[in-house]
């Protein structure tokens, strides 16, 4: 790695383990419908793994990333282009012009459309909430976007369709979640496969044949939008208190020892 590490100027750093980022890609496979065929979008993509993951592994022909820090974009180039080198040389996996990743260098506020996205991944601890707000109704208003998986830490009262509602997804379902690590630290977070509604592939709707450890939860509900949370959502936009309703850590009270009287 000739590049130095993903550390840039904005956001912050980190990359899921290889094995994280496996059990991610094969869930948006497994549950989304991604394919060959697939546009993969990454974003916040960094040095852009995902995406070479998702190239090489999955084989998927079309991989795009966003990134907002200019650092990052320039590391991601360099990286990508003697990644895919050593790729080709050591595996023999030929990457023709249509597959070289799409590296774009801007923030999600500024992009207008998701299209040609098919299914989109985005590490969004740390992102901003009006960057998530914009990722939110980019997505529930695509025409070719399918499903979305989001890192973050783990959503406490497990109320996630309300928690993603607040950021602009409406009509989605959650098709499965699991832990996934971070390289190096070993940070726990949380992955979430959010399908649109009638885009959730066959194995989401039956008991999962995989192993116990997933620890897959399936929700299976849809994102209604009555009156009352709308103006909840709007006015968390005003206040900036949008995540503030959904604690994320988990506090441990510990028991009080009993006093004696006297």
């Amino acid at each position: 790695n000739r590049v130095g590490g993903g550390e840039g100027i904005e956001g912050i750093y980190g990359s899921i383990t290889e094995s994280g980022v496996t059990k991610i890609m094969d869930a948006l496979v497994k549950y989304g419908g991604m394919g060959e065929q697939s546009t993969l979008l990454d974003v916040g993509s960094g040095l852009g793994r995902p995406l070479l993951h998702a190239l090489v592994v999955q084989g998927v022909k079309s991989v795009w990333g966003i990134e907002v820090d200019p650092v990052k974009c320039q590391k991601a180039e360099v990286f990508v282009k003697k990644t895919l080198e050593i790729v080709s040389e050591k595996e023999g996996f030929a990457v023709e012009g249509a597959s070289q990743p799409k590296l774009e260098c801007c923030s999600i506020e500024k992009v207008r459309s998701l299209s040609p996205a098919t299914h989109v991944y985005t590490f969004w601890e740390g992102i901003p909430t009006g960057a998530k707000e914009a990722l939110g109704e980019l997505f529930s208003t695509s025409g070719t976007c399918q499903a979305i998986a989001i890192v973050q830490r783990a959503v406490r009262n497990k109320d996630v369709l309300f928690y993603l509602d607040q950021f602009g997804f409406s009509d989605v379902c959650v098709a499965t979640s699991f832990p996934v690590a971070m390289s190096g630290s070993g940070r726990t977070f949380r992955a979430y496969v959010i399908c649109k509604n009638g885009a959730c592939g066959e194995a989401s709707r039956q008991p999962s044949a995989g192993p116990p450890e997933e620890v897959e939860e399936r929700a299976q509900l849809v994102v209604s939008r009555p009156m009352m949370e709308k103006k909840s959502r709007a006015a968390g936009r005003k206040t900036g208190r949008v995540q503030a309703s959904i604690p994320f850590t988990k506090i441990k009270k510990r028991p009080r020892s009993r006093q004696r009287k006297a």
